[in-house]
């Protein structure tokens, strides 16, 4: 809901228990006149419900941070779950680039030696290697995406 329509209602409702008050005020004075004793009799008749619309709002209270902590933990859960897609995606990314990066070299110098790992691999074995590193990590992202897919 918008800020200013929530103004609007808080205004609107806190004019509406003013002009109830005052005209409740004006009726009670013209009513009870001078016998002000039986006036405070009859404001005791309502002691209940004061109690009871107290114990409402305090409930509502409650109900409303109940519910604003679950709508928190939600979008904590989908910010957690928006990282490790960024993380995996970035990852991913770097992979793609270092098998870029390799094909240019290998394109520019004969068969060069690259450690990968603790192993020594030519830059078509080690391109070879990190195509399959990105295909099965991908596969596995996909994977784990497809099946949280199903079970939302």
């Amino acid at each position: 809901m918008k800020k200013s329509t929530i103004l609007w209602i808080s205004l609107g409702v806190v004019g509406f228990v003013a002009l109830v008050l005052f005209v409740t005020h004006l009726a009670m004075t013209h009513y009870f006149q001078g016998e002000w004793a039986r006036a405070g009799q009859y404001g005791d008749m309502f002691g209940v419900a004061d109690a009871i619309f107290s114990g409402l709002a305090l409930t509502a209270a409650a109900v409303a941070l109940w519910y604003q902590g679950a709508e928190v933990k939600a979008t904590l859960n989908d910010i957690s779950h928006t990282q490790r897609e960024h993380k995996q995606a970035a990852e991913l990314q770097a992979l793609a680039s270092l098998i870029d990066a390799l094909e240019a070299e290998s394109g520019r110098t004969a068969e060069s030696a690259y450690v990968y790992q603790g192993t020594s691999y030519t830059s078509s074995e080690l391109r070879s290697l990190l195509m399959e590193v990105l295909i099965r990590d991908y596969e596995q992202i996909a994977a784990a995406h497809h099946r949280k897919g199903r079970s939302r």
